[in-house]
C-alpha cells in the first residue's frame, strides 16, 4: 500500500518535475537521437516511475502493478476528480 501512496505522488509531481529535470535530460539526448517536444513529459513520467520504483523497493513495499496503477490515478487526479464533481453536479 505504501508503494502505491508513493507512486500516487510521484504522478502528481510529474509536471512539477518536468521542467526542470525533463527538459535537461532531453536536452541531454537531442544531442545525440531526435526527441519531438511531447516526449519531454514521457522523460518526466520514467524519472518519475523510476524514482517511485526504487523508492517502494528501498521500503519492501508495493508491486509493479500498484506502482503503475498509482502513477497513473496520480498523474490523471486533477482531471479525474474533475469529471466525478460534474458527475455529482449533474452536468
Amino acid at each position: 500500500m505504501l508503494g502505491f501512496l508513493i507512486a500516487v505522488g510521484a504522478g502528481f509531481l510529474v509536471p512539477v518535475i518536468e521542467g526542470a529535470v525533463g527538459e535537461t535530460i532531453a536536452e541531454s539526448l537531442r544531442k545525440h537521437m531526435e526527441l519531438e517536444m511531447s516526449e519531454t513529459r514521457v522523460i518526466s513520467l520514467l524519472i518519475a516511475l523510476i524514482l517511485a520504483s526504487l523508492l517502494a523497493l528501498a521500503l519492501h513495499s508495493g508491486n509493479a502493478f500498484s506502482i503503475a496503477l498509482g502513477l497513473t490515478i496520480g498523474y490523471f487526479g486533477l482531471r479525474i476528480i474533475g469529471i466525478i464533481k460534474k458527475a455529482i453536479d449533474g452536468k
